[in-house]
């Protein structure tokens, strides 16, 4: 099983990472400060050291937050981050478990998938729909034959977690990629959407634009 190339390129587009959609944590938004004129270089180390410090003493959270801290670099630093949310992940720390699959997908070279994987199934098994979204997206573009069954469970399950992306993609799977396509599916997970509020009314007709083949479907299977 392996991904390669362009379709290697459009994988890592699509994966997520914990706190995209799932759930945001303190670390990741103070990275996005990093080089902000209005913030000290001396306040940036304060909040590193503290990170350190709860480190040092076996705390598996700051851990993966000196692991987003090290990817958010400019560039970022991949050996390190590697080496926290490893240290994190082996602590128990499902976020940590999401985020080193993705640096195995898309920040090594050569992308090691299996290893990827194997961290997404067990942040999976530990309850993160950013992991199961990602297995999702793995079965589904995976060259050497993609395996929609697969793909259409875990990606249910994030759907089922309340991950809008994998909602959509489930749409996607069901109307384009399955052989023939569950048109009835396709507009079950439309309408949850739009249900749960993640697309309004007046945005359906733009998700609808690069996927036209099918929205008719949708029309006419409407009650």
């Amino acid at each position: 099983l392996s991904l390669s190339g362009r379709c290697h390129r459009q994988f890592c587009a699509k994966l997520l990472c914990d706190g995209q959609g799932v759930e945001a944590d303190f670390a990741a938004s103070w990275v996005a400060t990093l080089g902000n004129s209005d913030i000290s270089t001396a306040d940036e180390q304060r909040r590193i050291d503290f990170f350190h410090e709860a480190a040092a003493t076996g705390d598996a959270e700051a851990m993966y937050n000196l692991g987003v801290v090290a990817i958010g670099l400019d560039p970022p630093d991949v050996a390190l981050a590697r080496r926290w949310y490893a240290q994190a992940a082996a602590l128990g720390s499902s976020r940590a478990m999401v985020n080193l699959g993705s640096v195995f997908a898309e920040r090594v070279d050569p992308p090691d998938i299996l290893a990827a994987r194997r961290w997404w199934e067990r942040a999976a098994a530990a309850g993160q729909a950013a992991a199961m979204y990602n297995l999702g997206y793995f079965f589904a573009h995976n060259e050497d034959g993609p395996d929609l069954h697969l793909a259409r469970y875990w990606w249910e399950r994030a759907a089922g977690a309340g991950l809008a992306q994998a909602k959509v993609d489930l749409v996607i799977l069901a109307a384009e990629m399955m052989k023939p396509p569950d048109l009835l599916a396709a507009d079950y997970w439309f309408r949850e959407l739009v249900a749960a509020g993640d697309v309004t009314v007046d945005g359906l007709s733009q998700f609808l634009v690069p996927h036209a083949k099918y929205a008719v479907a949708f029309i006419c299977i409407a009650p």
